[in-house]
């Protein structure tokens, strides 16, 4: 997909994402949510995420970073390492733990690749708060939410509540 097409999608996937957080968001008008990305910043995706994430910056601009009601903060977090060049099983665990902790985050935005996601989906599953929502625009991997491995997509759903869409076909 061309770089233009896939801010197109992004754009698309974090207005699905606002309209979910805000429908789902019973709290008063002082209220700040945190919308987040969780996407590689380092080797080749990069320009891809950066694209991603500047998408998400104008649309909460034009938005006056409002939901509706609710003041709206956005967050990126990079599942990539420098030593790696791309996604990193083991920073993907980290900001899962970091998404569930941060008592604001609503929504995540992401990840661009799809070994990540089967990491972090499930962590967002068991929020304390309730499933955490999680949208893709680039994850293609079938077993994220039909049957194809063994157990998937089931494993990726402990409270048995789907919170993960993505706006690509697999």
């Amino acid at each position: 997909m061309k770089k233009n097409n896939k801010a197109l999608v992004a754009l698309g996937v974090v207005t699905l994402a606002m309209s979910i957080v805000g429908s789902t968001m019973a709290q008063s008008a002082t209220v700040t949510l945190t919308v987040s990305s969780d996407l590689p910043l380092q080797g080749g995706s990069a320009d891809q995420s950066e694209s991603t994430n500047n998408v998400i910056k104008l649309l909460l601009k034009q938005m006056g970073n409002k939901a509706g009601k609710y003041a709206i903060k956005f967050k990126e977090y990079d599942d990539s390492t420098a030593a790696k060049g791309s996604w990193d099983d083991a920073q993907c665990a980290a900001n899962a733990q970091a998404h569930v902790a941060n008592k604001t985050e609503v929504a995540v935005m992401g990840t661009y690749n799809s070994g990540c996601a089967k990491i972090i989906v499930p962590v967002l599953n068991q929020d304390p708060k309730g499933p955490m929502v999680m949208v893709s625009n680039a994850n293609t991997n079938p077993g994220l939410t039909k049957a194809w491995n063994p157990g998937e997509p089931t494993k990726y759903y402990p409270t048995g509540f789907r919170n993960y869409f993505r706006v690509v076909t697999t």
